[in-house]
């Protein structure tokens, strides 16, 4: 039993080491992004008025529970398509600027 006991408590302890900490640095990345880019208060405000949009959408497929799993990923990744750009053309966001 000690053993046992022992061996739950090193599994527990080892698992701790290894587990996320609250830091909220990638939170703030995409804000230090904008300042970066140099963009004006209107182009960050378009570029996240289509990152909300976009979030909506995604959030709606993933909702839908008509849908079995595969096909919402088919979904979700024509969505993602839809918004990344091709070899020729300008991403979405650069467009605003």
């Amino acid at each position: 039993m000690k053993k046992i006991l022992l061996l739950l408590f090193i599994l527990a302890s080892s698992s701790a080491t290894y587990a996320q900490t609250g830091d909220g640095s990638l939170y703030y990345n995409n804000i230090e992004v904008y300042k970066d880019l140099q963009l004006s208060f209107k182009q960050t405000a378009q570029i996240k008025d289509l990152k909300r949009e976009v979030k909506k959408q995604f959030q709606a497929i993933r909702r839908d529970r008509t849908i079995p799993g595969q096909r919402k990923g088919q979904r979700k990744h024509a969505l993602a398509l839809k918004y990344k750009p091709g070899k020729n053309e300008t991403p979405v966001i650069e467009r605003y600027l």
